[in-house]
């Protein structure tokens, strides 16, 4: 399938400003973000019917899913200009902001994790940092494509596949099992993006 083509998807596939300067280690992932990574879930006990936790966690997730589905359609749109033969530098900045403000994204749920709000913080801890190992494999490879004078964007499409079915195997587990997971639960990213696609003129 060529890679302009919009239907890609199909129904059987299933705290801290980034910005700022951070010292990063040899793979150049901020240590400060490193230590999070690695450092373990629910050692603050804390009564998880606090609103206030209730919220920092809770939010922590839903900000995690929407930035990166906003990364996802800051990509859609870089595919569809270099499509149409335009450039595509400004919303490739774009794509880049978005893609560090879901980085301060982990960081926050990162240590809004430490606080024992359930039995699962863990898991849903490991989960958000195999999203994370995704969204930089995912970052790495739109980085590599559109430098090339050919790009191959159908890459990058399966790396952002695996994306958002890790982002949705966390936002689901949440929503699931969190006791006090507020209303207002999204459809999935995949369900999103093949939305998405038809309106685009995609199969």
């Amino acid at each position: 399938m060529g890679q302009c083509l919009s239907g890609y998807f199909k129904e059987d596939t299933a705290g801290s400003n980034c910005r700022q300067k951070h010292t990063v280690n040899e793979n150049k992932v901020p240590t400060e973000l490193e230590k999070l990574e690695k450092s373990p879930a629910g050692l603050t006990e804390t009564d998880p019917r606090d609103n206030y936790f209730v919220d920092l966690y809770s939010n922590g997730v839903q900000d995690i899913f929407n930035q990166i589905n906003n990364l996802r359609t800051d990509f859609d749109t870089i595919i569809d200009r270099y499509c149409q033969k335009m450039p595509t530098s400004n919303d490739y900045l774009t794509f880049n902001t978005t893609y560090d403000e879901l980085i301060g994204k982990f960081y926050r749920f990162f240590r809004y994790s430490v606080y024992k709000m359930d039995e699962h913080v863990q898991l849903r801890k490991d989960m958000a940092v195999k999203a994370l190992h995704e969204a930089r494999r995912f970052k790495a490879e739109v980085d590599k494509q559109i430098n090339l004078p050919q790009p191959n964007f159908n890459v990058c499409r399966d790396l952002g596949l695996q994306l958002y079915i890790a982002v949705d195997e966390l936002y689901d587990h949440f929503f699931d099992t969190f006791t006090y997971a507020p209303k207002g639960r999204r459809a999935s990213l995949i369900s999103i993006a093949l939305k998405d696609n038809a309106a685009r003129g995609g199969g």
